[in-house]
């Protein structure tokens, strides 16, 4: 009967150890799927605020004079750069933001068609996700903008 017993010896200890392997594993994958999870949030902010603040401006573009709205509003203009630098750079929290306008003639006289392109930079980011340069959003080099919209202002 000793015998029998001697050779058992250990595998408790064996359970133990391979219980906290398992335990082990499951708490790493935890841990990776919470630091995608504040990732996205992070992200989600970050363009839930540039939406914002182009829609800010776009509103400030619809109660202007239309004869003046491309010289204030398009990228340099003087109510651009007072946007820029109070809202976008002074009052959002978005890291190292850069912005451009663009404003070009509408369908008709008295329309405008506006493009508001925002980006900020992450750190550790690659600048995967966004939207290229294009026609109606220049920029040089070849780094994508992480938010664009267009509107219609009248």
């Amino acid at each position: 009967m000793a015998r029998v017993h001697q050779n058992q010896a250990g595998y408790a200890l064996l359970e133990a150890l391979m219980s906290i392997l398992v335990f082990s594993l499951g708490l790493i994958g935890i841990i990776g799927f919470q630091a995608t999870a504040i990732k996205v949030s992070t992200e989600s902010q970050a363009r839930t605020e540039a939406m914002l603040l182009a829609d800010e401006l776009i509103v400030q573009m619809s109660v202007s004079d239309p004869a003046t709205l491309k010289s204030e509003f398009a990228t340099g203009g003087s109510k651009y750069r007072s946007w820029f630098d109070d809202r976008v750079v002074g009052g959002s929290k978005l890291p190292s933001p850069s912005a451009a306008v663009f404003v070009s003639e509408g369908s008709t006289p008295t329309t405008m068609r506006v493009r508001v392109c925002i980006d900020w930079e992450v750190p550790g980011d690659k600048d995967v996700a966004g939207f290229s340069p294009d026609d109606e959003c220049p920029r040089s080099g070849t780094d994508p903008w992480k938010f664009q919209t267009t509107a219609l202002v009248f």
